[in-house]
């Protein structure tokens, strides 16, 4: 036991010399080759190294010049894309703002030409607001407004916008809403007159929600297109001089003893936002 443990340490002790050689030999070269740099001993040595590793150094330096010119350019597009989105979240922004300030200007255009009329004509009225339009066969048919019998309102009265155009006639009512066709729907129809010399009357219909006809025209009647059709105040409930549209074509026939004229509303039927009805 006594030879094993004497052994063990002259071991240890051996390594321990052996390591504290190799230290102090590698601190020593590096001592001599500091000196020797200095002494510029080594210039040919370290001229011929750098030539050896130059192309390696080139290359590791393009390398890295490339990297970081990736990298800078992923950044900056980063930051173009999050410009961008700002950018377009301003202008949605902005391009709501503007749509509501163009819907309240053309809002109050229209109440202030309705307002007029009705200053004008000293006529009593119930403004609406259209809520909803109602489509049948591919076209609008009629239009739900917000007032209802509990408001006076009942069938045959008409609606009107903008300077007296006649846009349709209640219909149907219920307590706080109503139905009105459309003055383009066949179930709506008025007692119009042209203005002309002879105030020629006849009746104004829808026909098939697209456009208004004007039937019982006497063949002797002269009228042309571009002349204007009222209400001829023949029809109880709605006066006389509403304006109905404007003559566009006129059928004829010698075969026939009635001519027919077709109108042109003055107002975009399918773009109603308010509207009037005229009360007794």
């Amino acid at each position: 036991m006594g030879s094993c443990s004497g052994g063990t340490s002259n071991y240890f002790l051996d390594m321990k010399n052996f390591s504290l050689r190799n230290i102090s030999l590698f601190f020593a070269g590096i001592t001599a080759i500091i000196f020797l740099h200095y002494l510029r001993v080594l210039s040919p040595a370290e001229s011929l190294a750098q030539r050896a590793l130059n192309p390696f150094f080139s290359v590791f330096y393009s390398a890295g010049g490339k990297l970081r010119a990736i990298y800078d350019r992923q950044a900056a597009e980063r930051d173009l894309l999050a410009e961008n989105s700002d950018l377009k979240k301003q202008l949605a922004e902005q391009t709501i703002e503007i749509a509501k300030f163009k819907t309240i200007e053309d809002e109050n255009k229209l109440l202030r030409e309705q307002l007029n009329f009705f200053k004008a004509g000293e006529r009593k009225y119930l403004m609406v607001n259209v809520s909803s339009l109602v489509s049948a066969g591919g076209a609008n048919q009629s239009f739900v407004v917000d007032r209802g019998s509990a408001d006076g309102l009942f069938a045959g009265l008409p609606v009107v916008a903008g300077n007296g155009m006649v846009v349709g006639k209640i219909v149907e009512t219920k307590e706080h809403l109503s139905e009105a066709c459309l003055i383009s729907s066949s179930r709506c129809q008025f007692a119009a007159a042209i203005a002309n010399q002879n105030r020629t009357i006849g009746l104004a219909k829808g026909d098939l929600g697209l456009t208004v006809k004007m039937d019982f025209i006497p063949q002797t009647e002269e009228i042309k297109a571009g002349d204007l059709v009222v209400t001829s105040g023949l029809e109880k409930n709605v006066p006389r001089g509403l304006v109905l549209g404007k003559v566009t074509a006129v059928n004829r026939s010698n075969k026939e003893l009635w001519q027919t004229a077709v109108l042109e509303p003055f107002i975009d039927l399918n773009d109603l936002i308010f509207a009037a009805v005229l009360v007794p």
